[in-house]
Formats: C-alpha cells, structure tokens, sequence
C-alpha cells in the first residue's frame, strides 16, 4: 500500500516541481528533513522479507526517493560529468559479485536496489546544490529534522529514559545521524547564515547529543564540532566568526555536563572506556567469516550466515535474539564479511576521496565561503568514519540518505567547478550564506521517511 502511494506520489511531485523554482527549494528542504523521520512508516516495499535477518528487507520505494526521482527527471541541465561515479560503479561490483556468492541471492539484490537509491538521492542534489539556495534549503531540512529528533530525545529523557535514541532505534544510530547534519549546519553557522532555524538545529543537536549516553556519540560528535569550529577560524578568521565561534564552543561547554552526566548513571561506578568482550566475539567472527570468503558471503547475508554456517557458535556468541539477530559492529568488517575486500576499499573511498576533496576545496579557495560549507560535510564525513569502527549505522538505508546527501553537496561543487558551469554560486556568489539571509525560509512540501527494523535490544546492552 505505501509503495503504492509512493509510485503514485511521483507525477504528482513532477508536476509541482514543474510550477516554480520555489517548489524545488522546497522540495529539497523535504529531502534533508525526511531522512530523520523514521517513525513515519512511508516506505514501503513492492516485494520484500519483513522476517528477513538482513538489513534491507525487500524491494522498497520510499517518499524521498520518489521526490529524488522528479527533481532528476524536472532538471534541465545535462546529467553527465557526475564526481565520484566510478566509487558507486566499483561497490555495486561489489555487491553484484557477492550475489554470485550468495547463500540467498534475492536477499542480496535488496541491498543492490537500496544503494541504487541513495545514489539517486546523491545525484539529485549533485545537480543542484551549486545553487546557494538549493544548499540552503537541504541545510534547513536538516535543521528541522534535528529540532524533530531533539522534540524525541527531550520525551524520552522526561519519561526515564537513561539512553534517549530520538526515533532512530538507537542512542549510536541517533548520533550518526546528528553528525551527518549538525556539522554541516554548524559550518553553515559560521560561514554566516544567521537564521533562526539554524541556530535552533544547532541547539536541537546538542541536546541528542547530550541525551544519548553514548560515548562514541559524545566523543566523536563533540569532538569533531569542535575541530570544525578551529579548521573554519584557521582558514577565514575575522570578528565576527570569533563571535559566532565563542558561543557555539560555551554551548557545547553547557551540554558537556548533561553528557557527562548520562554517561556517569550509565556506568555508575565503572570505567568510560570499558572493553566490551561480545564486541570482539563479533569482530573476529567477521574476520573468520571475510578470511573464508574472499568475495564475500553475499551483501545482506551477515546474520543469515553467522547462524546457519557456525561462525556464532565458534565464538561464542551468546544465544539470545539480542545477540544472534545483528550483524557485527563494525561498518567496515560488515562490508569486508559481505562484499569482499573489494567491498570494503569502495566503502572506505567513498568516505575517505569526497572528504579530501572537500578539504582540498577549503584550502585552495580561501577567499569564498565554499570552502567554510564544505568543511562541515568534511567534518561529519571524518565522524561517520571513526564511529563506523564502532557500528554498522552507515549501512542502513536512513543513515546512507544523509551520508550520500553529504557526498551530493561536496559533488555539486566538484562539478561546478570542474566544468565551470554557469550554476557554481557556492563559489560565485562571495557570502551567500550572508548575502540572502533576508530570502524566506521554504516551508516543507511532502512528507516521508525509512523505516529501521530490527534493530534490537542487544545494543542497549551493549553500545560504544
């Protein structure tokens, strides 16, 4: 049923799109936000696995990707020279040489299908966000999905809640999430865009990071703000970035002992930093598990395999459905496990090539405010790879959104620049962010969200 609204929803989306550049602006402000309301059931699956052990479920289609879809099919500029391409080529080798290796091969094709679709939602933005206000409407998008989640985090806390995961199914999950949209809304902050929507998603993001208790999330997140904020006074100081500056760094000074606080009724009289032995049960499963498959096991089969094939049972992983029903906290030995070495160096390039030429941007172009956006996708880029040492988030379908939104801004402005297209405002338009700070916040047109499943109670035991 939802699937099928969501196919009916797609002309309907082309023919609002078609009405004025307005709609598009909001229609990316649908997009940044959407991903981050995961308790809204709008998506759906034309054929799936609701039981399935794996992560991707079926053959989905989702509101998002729809509105992805007829920004492409509106856009009237050329697709072609599309930035970091030949990555999503190589990991969807990847995946399909797994399938050939696949205990269950349709299970695996569910991940192909999901990978096609955050592309899609890569290359929607990858068109557009040269566009100042198109940027901006994504980054206000974020801001509302984080005060959405903050709304979450702040009922969770009020009822008893020691680790608050806002709708995201979990505190680690959560704060993937906030690092893929709060520090490109920092970075914005501080290159000039004094909306209060802004700020606001700045405070809302604070306050899951606080809320969560992890501390993964509290390490990672906070530290890499406020790396941000000392990168983006290094490359362009001036008094009123120290201004902006000094009160996001006394912000963070005043969610620190909330943070501190939830991790200390946590772990009550025991160590921070604490191993956790069912972690390494797990990543030596993987390893067992990668160094018997060369090629991977087949994507989507972790679990399947694990159980079936005695690699839980060597290890001694505890049987319980906590611990038997997750695959292994790692982001990198999931997709080593899965898809194979290959697998693997295409997860980690796709990180690690956006983030240096991001970098790259903000030190050569000193003079414009691009490089200040682009080092906030670069920062969350940087948490996203620390954290993924420690979970799988990146290989859910929400997470993946925001993660390839990020990859889609630092592209649009690769491309731009490469091709010099008329379009390159980011760099054009010096403070934009500044500039059109009187343009009127776009109002969200459509709603949608993914849906985690089965993600169990084994983190609330055991969580970085």
């Amino acid at each position: 049923m939802i699937a099928a609204l969501a196919l009916l929803a797609l002309p309907i989306f082309i023919v609002i799109l078609r009405q004025s550049q307005t709609r598009r602006y909001q229609a990316f402000v649908a997009i940044g936000l959407l991903p981050l309301l995961s308790d809204w059931p709008l998506i759906g699956y034309v054929y799936g696995w609701p039981t399935w052990s794996g992560i991707s479920k079926g053959f989905s289609l989702s509101f998002v990707v729809m509105l992805a879809v007829a920004l492409i099919h509106t856009n009237k500029r050329k697709i072609s020279g599309i930035p970091f391409a030949w990555i999503f080529i190589l990991y969807a080798i990847a995946v399909i040489i797994s399938v050939l290796n696949s205990r269950m091969y349709l299970a695996s094709l569910f991940t192909l299908w999901q990978y096609l679709s955050v592309v899609t939602v890569f290359l929607a933005i990858c068109l557009e966000a040269d566009n100042p206000k198109v940027y901006r409407s994504i980054l206000t998008g974020f801001a509302f999905g984080l005060i959405y989640q903050s709304g979450h985090v702040i009922w969770l806390k009020l009822n008893g809640v020691g680790q608050a995961a806002g709708t995201l199914g979990h505190q680690n999950l959560l704060g993937i999430g906030v690092e893929l949209t709060m520090l490109p809304v920092l970075a914005a902050v501080l290159a000039g865009d004094r909306r209060p929507v802004m700020f606001a998603g700045l405070v809302a993001g604070l306050i899951c990071i606080a809320g969560t208790g992890s501390r993964g999330t509290v390490g990672i997140g906070g530290g890499a703000a406020i790396i941000l904020i000392f990168l983006s006074l290094a490359r362009r100081p001036d008094r009123r970035k120290f201004g902006l500056a000094t009160v996001c760094v006394l912000a963070v000074a005043i969610a620190a002992p909330f943070a501190l606080g939830n991790l200390k009724t946590r772990f009550q009289d025991t160590s921070f930093f604490t191993t956790e032995t069912e972690r390494e049960l797990f990543e030596d499963a993987a390893r067992s598990m990668a160094n018997n498959n060369p090629l991977g096991v087949g994507a989507n089969q972790y679990v399947f395999v694990s159980n079936v094939e005695g690699y839980a049972d060597r290890f001694g992983i505890p049987w319980q459905l906590a611990d038997r029903s997750v695959p292994v906290h790692n982001g990198y030995l999931l997709a080593r496990a899965e898809t194979g070495r290959l697998g693997e160096w295409a997860f980690i390039i796709a990180i690690f090539l956006p983030l240096f030429a991001a970098l790259k941007i903000a030190v050569i172009d000193r003079k414009s405010l691009t490089g200040d956006l682009l080092i906030g996708s670069a920062m969350a880029l940087v948490a996203v790879a620390a954290h993924s040492f420690y979970e799988f988030g990146l290989h859910l379908f929400p997470l993946q959104l925001l993660f390839y939104m990020n990859l889609g801004l630092i592209a649009a402005e690769v491309r731009a620049r490469r091709y010099k297209l008329p379009g390159k405002a980011l760099r054009r338009v010096q403070g934009s962010c500044a500039s059109e700070r009187s343009m009127p916040v776009p109002s969200v047109y459509g709603h949608g969200a993914g849906v985690i499943s089965n993600y169990l109670e084994h983190h609330q035991r055991h969580s970085a």
